[in-house]
């Protein structure tokens, strides 16, 4: 057995406890396997109080979509030292979770010339603040995401070059 077949498909009569368990199983796999992010942040951001059979559905979708595609994963190969430079993406949606908080999202990527690209870190967090303009959602995963690349930059900067060659 492959450390994917291990989730198993839940049915429409779980508990919620049940369901949160099952989530938190199935979140370590975001680490290996990107495409799974979105479906595991949905789930994740189901409360007790909106907890439905529809919750449970798009859950055990996402797991037959792992399951179905368990070959896909990342693979990272040798980047070039002299050309590495760091990119930062940021997005933000206004009111799109059922609870109608916003959504930021940030990827920090290590890249050279080639535009080969390793992942360092992402992610996708309710806003805390209300934000009543879509240009201010923006701008908050905007600075998170320069703060994640400009953390990851002055550690590259201050490992003396280990970070690249150890």
């Amino acid at each position: 057995m492959t450390y994917i077949d291990a989730p198993p498909r839940h049915s429409s009569s779980i508990s919620y406890e049940d369901f949160v368990r099952a989530r938190a199983e199935f979140a370590w796999l975001v680490h290996g396997r990107p495409d799974l992010w979105c479906a595991i942040n949905h789930a994740a951001q189901v409360t007790e109080v909106i907890f439905s059979e529809r919750h449970i559905k798009f859950f055990n979708k996402a797991v037959k979509h792992a399951k179905a595609t368990k070959d896909l994963f990342l693979t990272y190969t040798k980047l070039e030292r002299e050309s590495l430079h760091i990119r930062g993406y940021a997005d933000a949606s206004f009111a799109s979770n059922e609870d109608l908080w916003s959504q930021l999202v940030y990827v920090v990527l290590l890249c050279y010339a080639e535009d080969r690209c390793h992942v360092l870190t992402y992610t996708s967090k309710k806003a805390r603040r209300i934000v009543r303009i879509i240009m201010t959602g923006e701008v908050y995963a905007f600075a998170d995401a320069f703060d994640a690349s400009s953390s990851k930059t002055w550690s590259a900067s201050t490992a003396n070059g280990c970070l690249w060659s150890c």
